[in-house]
């Protein structure tokens, strides 16, 4: 028996349903999408992270997610993180939202020519139907043309 806060279960017939319209909805997104298995591993990223990143299809398959991350970010970032990190609990793990709403984080991300980008990021844990995580899904917003805009309403209110 299900409780009202567990999510409705679905005819194994619906999974390929569903499958599709979110693969092209992730295609289609301007907001940076990669997936990643268990390990950290990239799995799968969408064309916007592609492009935001500067890598070419394929390039990061295979590619460790935390090696994305700005190392002197990850360096300073909160002990208590730092402390987990050391126990080799991948990162991406540790900032997965456990509650029903996005948690939101900024992080600079590496780009392929290793200048850094900002994005807001979120995290999910993904779940298979025995409720092991079966990999973790990162949303990420670039944030490098808000710094322009933000020079540019500086500029205006000061004249």
């Amino acid at each position: 028996m299900t409780s009202p806060a567990d999510p409705p279960a679905l005819a194994a017939d619906a999974l390929p349903l569903l499958v599709a319209p979110f693969e092209a909805l992730l295609r289609a997104s301007a907001a940076a999408a990669l997936l990643c298995d268990p390990a950290g591993l990239i799995r799968a990223v969408n064309p916007a992270a592609q492009r935001l990143l500067g890598y070419a299809d394929g390039e990061l398959l295979g590619r460790r997610v935390e090696s994305l991350h700005s190392e002197a970010e990850l360096l300073t970032r909160s002990a208590p993180l730092q402390a987990q990190r050391a126990t080799g609990v991948m990162l991406w793990s540790l900032l997965a939202a456990k509650a029903d709403a996005p948690d939101l984080q900024e992080w600079q991300l590496q780009r392929k020519d290793g200048k850094t980008l900002p994005l807001q990021l979120t995290v999910a844990e993904l779940r298979d139907a025995q409720g092991h995580t079966a990999g973790y899904l990162g949303l990420g917003w670039d944030l490098s043309e808000r710094g322009r805009f933000d020079q540019l309403k500086s500029e205006f209110i000061s004249t």
